[in-house]
């Protein structure tokens, strides 16, 4: 016996594969080991994104709760209508890009999840009567339940906190500065 232990401690020095019997394995404490990893890691990326969107952005609101009643905003804050057309698109990345370099929150309404122009219709009105027809993108600065209005000349029937189409970045900026939210 002791022969052959030799011979095979001679033939794992010298690099050649071992043969004989493979040697289970009992993975039973290795599953729990696996497990709390898993969850760490898991928590890790949670708690990653959650300071990440924490820290200014878009926030998506669901149409629900953008239509109902009871959300007012009573602090100055922007809501962004917005869809899946290509100024829409350009626009949420200047808007994410200016809330996130502000460490500011704004709120994004994705109008394209809603069938019906009459629903999207629906959604402008929340806050504002617009015209016959819809426009998308618009960006409202709301505070107490009310878009904003800082202009003292009020004959363009527009309030100042409503933009309707699209901007360029600095005439976003220059519209977020007029209403105090940038």
């Amino acid at each position: 016996m002791n022969d052959t232990t030799e011979v095979l401690n001679v033939a794992v020095r010298n690099g050649k594969k071992k043969r004989g019997r493979k040697k289970k394995i009992n993975l039973g404490i290795y599953k729990y080991f696996i497990a709390i990893g898993g969850v760490a890691i898991a928590a890790i990326i949670f708690l990653t994104m959650w300071f990440y969107n924490s820290h200014g952005g878009l926030v998506t609101l669901s149409v629900d709760d953008y239509l109902d009643t009871k959300n007012n905003f009573e602090a100055r804050t922007v809501i962004y209508l917005g869809g899946n057309d290509d100024i829409s698109k350009e626009l949420t990345s200047v808007l994410q890009d200016i809330a996130k370099k502000q460490n500011k929150q704004y709120y994004y309404v994705d109008v394209s999840k809603v069938i019906k122009a009459k629903d999207v219709q629906e959604l402008q009105n929340r806050y504002t009567a617009t015209q016959s027809g819809y426009v998308v993108p618009m960006i409202l600065v709301v505070e107490n339940g009310k878009v904003v209005d800082t202009r003292t000349d009020k004959s363009n029937g527009n309030p100042s906190g409503l933009m309707l189409g699209y901007l360029d970045r600095d005439a976003l900026i220059k519209f977020l500065k007029d209403n105090k939210v940038y």
